[in-house]
């Protein structure tokens, strides 16, 4: 069991950068094997879930429709961080602090909590589009998946999860 009260003390450190800066914010242990996944990755890649390094880091390859904002829901997870890219097209990410919402579903087996908050400001909103990356910390309330200006609603993308603890 992850002692809550500890996750939430971390400082706010939401990074967004380029995909080929990623190794210099995570362990050494955790620089090959993600690289190796990384190497991988393309527009034809399978949906689904890849082991990285046992339950220290894993991802998910998935891909959908984005939406209006209004429809996108806000998440936060416990357990691990995202770090979240796309392999074709882009996504708008909301940022929230995590203390300013209230959750109303969690489901623990996937280790991810849904808020209200459609009337809350974010403290930053990302366009992420291929090559780059955003680094979400279980402080970090996100709401993925809102569609970008001048890009296709259609988004492919990655998520590499990295359990609390693991960053440099």
């Amino acid at each position: 069991m992850v002692d809550k009260a500890s996750i939430f003390r971390v400082p706010r450190l939401t990074i967004v950068d380029i995909l080929e800066n990623l190794t210099k914010y995570l362990n050494d242990d955790l620089s090959e094997p993600i690289s190796e996944f990384l190497s991988k990755v393309g527009p034809n890649m399978e949906e689904g879930r890849y082991p990285i390094l046992g339950d220290r880091a894993y991802a998910k390859v998935m891909s959908y429709d984005t939406m209006c904002r209004e429809m996108c829901k806000i998440e936060a997870h416990d357990l691990y961080i995202d770090i979240q890219s796309t392999v074709v097209g882009a996504e708008g990410i909301d940022v929230f602090d995590r203390n300013m919402l209230s959750a109303n579903t969690k489901n623990e087996n996937e280790d991810v909590s849904f808020f209200d908050g459609n009337d809350v400001k974010p403290f930053a909103s990302v366009t992420n589009a291929t090559g780059h990356f955003t680094l979400l910390l279980p402080t970090d309330a996100h709401r993925p998946t809102e569609q970008c200006a001048g890009f296709s609603n259609h988004v492919k993308k990655f998520v590499i999860k990295i359990k609390v603890g693991e960053l440099r």
